[in-house]
């Protein structure tokens, strides 16, 4: 039999899914008991230290105070992702998040204009668009005349330290009566239908358990171990799976960069997130190509530095396919990681909380469709991530066998495959992209323009039978013109940082 309330609510695992999961449960249930277990000896991954702009609404939907969680957690702003030597020349584009004010990314029906003539004048990559020249002169979207709490010119989000985001979120959820009890769950006792009953905690004592959200990271202590939630396995296409984690020193405030930088390596590729304090920054390899050792040497090389460590993180790029099973649900890494490159896991356990807390009569009762549901959907968000990230492996560098294998069509996915066989005969358009708007033609078209996977002749043909001459010769300069002229009147980073108490 189901349960048809939820007085209690626990939550396996902290860190930062765990401690977004207790604050939005709270919101959401503010009458139930939500309780989080979680272990001093086991600690939090805390690699992750990039988002989307889901957790900026996040917070605001939180009541989390935008200037104290800047000051309290080391955060700098994000409007996308520096994709450097992809290509294996040394070159770099940009995958921004996308502009708010249509005035700034004007669009057809079907398809961009501008993203036409980008291609057919040849406009280098790194002047793409609005948020790459904020980018070039480390801006923020916002004018002297925008505050944070205000619109921005486009949508953003932030980098952040992850252990400070852990303990500032554990903070807040505390104050707002989430109880927090230290220890390990010990065992799991279920009624006769399989749903959980109780946990033990440290082979001590059972805390009841209405509904329960499993945040234990890759040990999926509930949803895997317990619960037997078949991992659908991507990692003979998507190979990386080990990531060797180490700080730099920060820049001055003044010459703090809005974007995460992933720079191509021999081996996979490197991430490197500038916050107040230092950079965040870590090799992903495939282990099966190099040792963890000469992952270090060749980062070493890069930065002409000494790593005194060779910790690393070991992942299996996939998910759960059935993330929800009975009365738990699990969130975060326990539900599964595809990989780092686009900063993909908080955004999908906000998505994921989100449609859980969407419809609370049916979460009290348990429906099985809405489970079933919330599993699909789940599954189709996840091969979307998929498709979009291997794409991003498909340019033109080829120096070493890693890069090599993304070249084997056996491993393409399907739906890829079609779509850039399309590509082949007409613009990307946004009706193309997934059901789900996962990623849209906004997303698809940078990183395709980047990779150079645009066929140029199909553009061309493309602005003369919509008549775009015009725009080339006269609207598009005029765009170009007020494009930059906007840009130079945003602030800089630094100054955004300062406005919200940043010393």
């Amino acid at each position: 039999m189901a349960h048809n309330s939820l007085d209690n609510v626990v939550i396996v695992g902290g860190g930062t899914a765990g401690w977004i999961t207790a604050i939005m449960a709270k919101s959401f249930l503010p009458n139930s008991k939500i309780t989080l277990i979680e272990s001093e000896e086991i600690g939090i991954l805390g690699a992750g230290e990039g988002t989307t702009p889901y957790f900026y609404q996040f917070l605001l939907n939180a009541g989390i105070s935008i200037s104290e969680f800047i000051v309290e957690t080391g955060a700098t702003i994000k409007n996308g992702i520096k994709f450097t030597n992809w290509n294996g020349d040394n070159e770099y584009y940009y995958h921004n998040f996308p502009v708010k004010d249509p005035s700034l990314n004007p669009v057809f029906s079907f398809f961009n204009p501008y993203h036409v003539l980008n291609v057919v004048k040849n406009t280098p990559k790194n002047t793409l668009d609005f948020v790459s020249l904020l980018n070039e002169s480390n801006k923020a979207p916002f004018t002297k005349q925008l505050s944070v709490e205000m619109n921005s010119l486009s949508t953003f989000a932030f980098h952040f330290d992850a252990q400070k985001v852990a303990t500032y979120f554990k903070k807040i959820a505390i104050q707002r009566g989430v109880v927090r009890i230290e220890g390990k769950v010990t065992s799991i006792n279920e009624d006769e239908n399989k749903n959980i009953k109780s946990l033990q905690i440290n082979d001590q004592f059972n805390i009841g358990c209405d509904f329960v959200f499993d945040c234990s990271g890759f040990k999926r202590l509930i949803i895997g171990n317990h619960y037997s939630s078949k991992y659908v396995d991507y990692s003979d296409r998507l190979p990386v799976n080990k990531a060797l984690p180490f700080f730099l020193p920060a820049e001055k405030l003044e010459d703090i960069a809005p974007y995460t930088e992933s720079i191509a390596m021999k081996y996979g590729w490197l991430w490197k997130i500038p916050l107040q304090h230092r950079y965040g920054c870590g090799y992903v390899f495939d282990s099966n190509k190099i040792t963890a050792e000469e992952a270090k040497t060749e980062v070493e090389k890069l930065f002409n530095i000494t790593l005194e460590s060779t910790r690393t993180l070991s992942f299996t790029a996939g998910y759960c396919e059935t993330p929800w099973v009975n009365n738990c649900v699990a969130i975060g890494l326990s539900a599964g990681f595809i990989e780092p490159l686009e900063a993909t896991s908080i955004w999908t356990s906000l998505i994921c909380l989100e449609e859980i807390f969407h419809d609370l009569n049916g979460l009290k009762k348990q429906d099985q469709s809405l489970i079933e549901e919330f599993n699909m959907s789940f599954k189709i968000i996840n091969q979307e991530i998929f498709e979009f990230i291997f794409f991003h492996y498909m340019g033109d560098r080829d120096d070493t066998s890693f890069w090599h294998h993304f070249k084997n069509s056996d491993i393409i996915p399907e739906n890829l495959k079609k779509l850039l066989t399309k590509w082949d005969t007409r613009v990307l358009k946004y009706r193309d992209f997934g059901s789900f708007d996962t990623f849209t033609l906004d997303n698809w078209f940078p990183v395709a323009y980047g990779i150079n996977k645009i066929n140029k002749e199909v553009m061309k043909n493309t602005a003369i039978e919509n008549n775009l001459e015009r725009l080339l010769n006269d609207e598009f300069q005029k765009f170009e013109t007020y494009i930059k002229n906007v840009s130079k009147n945003c602030m800089t980073n630094s100054y955004f940082l300062k406005l919200n108490g940043v010393k």
